[in-house]
C-alpha cells in the first residue's frame, strides 16, 4: 500500500467495520443488499408461521460476526489488516 495513504488512513481513524457483507454466516446474491443469515432464524408470523432464516442487511452486523477468511486474508495481504475493528 501507498505510504501515503497508509499515513493518511491512519491520521483519519480509518477503521474496518464488522458487518453482514464480510461474515462467513451471511449470503447474498449477487451485488444485492438484502439476503439471509445462515446460523440465524425465527418464527415468521404474518405468512406461514414457519421458521426461516433470518433477512439481514449487508452493513449491519451482530455478536456472531466472523469475517470470511478470503476476505480476511486479502486484507492482511494488502495492508489493510490494521484497520480491523476490534
Amino acid at each position: 500500500m501507498d505510504a501515503n495513504k497508509l499515513k493518511k488512513l491512519r491520521d483519519e481513524g480509518y477503521t474496518i467495520s464488522k458487518c453482514c457483507g464480510a461474515c462467513k454466516h451471511g449470503s447474498f446474491a449477487g451485488s444485492y443488499l438484502f439476503g439471509c443469515c445462515s446460523i440465524k432464524s425465527y418464527n415468521h408470523l404474518k405468512h406461514t408461521e414457519s421458521k426461516r432464516p433470518l433477512s439481514i442487511i449487508q452493513y449491519g452486523s451482530c455478536n456472531s460476526f466472523e469475517m470470511k477468511g478470503d476476505i480476511l486474508s486479502m486484507l492482511k495481504d494488502q495492508k489493510w489488516g490494521e484497520f480491523l475493528e476490534d
